[in-house]
């Protein structure tokens, strides 16, 4: 087999904006320290097609060592690859994040991909943060802990001086687009006429929403309250709930809508139109590898229309993952309408810790992660009734009365929700308390929740959408 320099790596090891390929060559050369020392690497990565890749690539170095291990898997192949790694060979595991306290028999380093990843939150009792768990996992044992980012998460930036950092670099120029079509002044495809290999970036999937002219409405799905997207071949569909209809026409009066703005689809039938002869790459999310002589990331803002408070990190994240797959020497063009936006300067200032200084910031100010623990109520009815969704919150503050808790009620951002009405209650405490107030505070959640079949307490949610 292919043998690649054993790498001893540092204690905490940050592997920032470095390329997929050299993320798996660094990690074949770790692999190689760990195997020498007769030792276990736990690999964690958050999205299916990245597992297969990483396990492809570590496998035609490692062999039958490196074991695989997912649910997508046939059942038989899971069960013996589970006990597998309770076997004493040194071995290199690679699964989901969900799996980490598999029976590794002595685990020296744990490798966790893309920290930031929502993956990394489970979304179901009991809410683990798992990411937290693989740290405090890799510290109980005294393994190696390497932690890949692209770019960190603002959790990460914000520890990222306990931890050795490697940090990718390339010199590639951003260009801002600021005219509210990208199309009309003729610069975006100025750029697009060079040679080479274009990757085109659209947030929205489908075609674009729809408009009527006469009510001066956006259509919106009947059971969510969320804009539906249009297909060209005549149809439209719930982004969220995946409700489906071929009529097209205005629910309030007849008139037949008009497409409005613009989808990955409509962007991909515009382009064609104006360079058919060019060679682009056309996709909602920036790919995990590849390299392009031409980045655009067109209607960007779509990303900060979601009323979120991570909307401004999630921005930030897809910028730069989108940037990163620009050649060196290569164009990385920007259509946008916020250019004083944090995110933005940073790319265009080549500052990255001026998008970090003021989101934590804004964090710090609204008492938001990770400067405060928050617990979300959601309060999920099949009618809408503020009445009743008033009276748990009444119920919640009064019990929490004489705690450091703040309790604040609001509907939630995206109210009807799959023919569901949603209230919900944030709870915020400060990060020191006192374990006694915290116990407390938890019986009175839990209490909460058991006595009303439609409310979920979430911890430290990664979104209040």
């Amino acid at each position: 087999r292919a043998v690649y320099a054993p790498l001893n790596p540092p204690n905490r090891w940050e592997l920032r904006n470095l390329s997929l390929k050299e993320r798996i060559e660094t990690l074949l050369r770790v692999g190689e320290w760990v195997i020498s020392q007769g030792g276990d690497l736990l690999v964690l990565i958050p999205e299916l097609e990245l597992l297969g890749e990483f396990h492809r690539r570590l496998g035609e170095v490692f062999g039958d060592r490196a074991v695989l291990y997912s649910e997508t898997l046939p059942q038989k192949e899971r069960i013996k690859n589970w006990f597998r790694t309770a076997e004493g060979y040194g071995k290199i595991f690679i699964t989901t994040p969900q799996w980490l306290f598999a029976p590794l028999k002595n685990p020296l380093a744990v490798y966790i991909e893309d920290e930031g990843h929502p993956a990394y939150k489970m979304f179901r009792s009991p809410y683990f943060n798992l990411k937290r768990l693989a740290f405090e996992y890799a510290n109980l044992l005294g393994a190696k802990l390497i932690v890949s980012s692209e770019p960190p998460s603002v959790e990460q930036f914000l520890i990222s001086k306990t931890f050795e950092v490697r940090e990718g670099k390339k010199e590639t120029a951003t260009v801002l687009l600021d005219e509210k079509n990208p199309f009309g002044d003729g610069v975006l495809i100025q750029y697009l006429r060079r040679e080479g290999k274009h990757l085109i970036l659209t947030p929205k999937r489908g075609y674009s929403n729809l408009y009527c002219s006469r009510c001066g409405m956006v259509l919106e799905c009947p059971r969510c309250e969320v804009y539906l997207t249009y297909h060209p071949q005549g149809w439209v569909e719930c982004p969220v709930c995946g409700f489906r209809s071929e009529s097209v026409e205005c629910p309030r009066c007849g008139e037949k809508a008009q497409p409005f703005g613009y989808g990955i689809e409509r962007v991909k039938e515009t382009l064609k139109l104006l360079l058919p002869e060019g060679d682009f790459t056309f996709s909602t999310h920036p790919p995990h590898k590849g390299e392009f002589d031409t980045v655009a990331v067109l209607f960007a803002d779509a990303i900060l229309s979601v009323p979120d408070f991570r909307k401004g990190e999630e921005f930030y994240r897809y910028l730069v993952k989108a940037k990163n797959r620009t050649k060196g020497g290569g164009f990385f063009l920007l259509h946008t309408l916020q250019g004083e936006h944090p995110a933005v300067k940073s790319l265009t200032e080549g500052e990255p810790s001026l998008f970090y200084r003021e989101e934590l910031e804004f964090r710090k100010l609204l008492e938001l992660p990770p400067f405060a623990r928050l617990y979300l109520v959601a309060i999920n009815l099949k009618e809408e009734n503020e009445e009743l969704a008033l009276k748990i919150f009444k119920r919640l503050k009064g019990e929490l009365k004489f705690t450091p808790a703040q309790v604040e009620f609001s509907k939630a951002p995206t109210f009807r929700l799959r023919e569901r009405y949603r209230y919900q209650i944030l709870v915020k405490l400060p990060l020191k308390l006192d374990k006694e107030e915290l116990k407390k505070t938890a019986k009175v959640l839990r209490e909460l929740k058991n006595s009303h079949p439609f409310v979920r307490v979430i911890p430290n949610p990664r979104s209040l959408v």
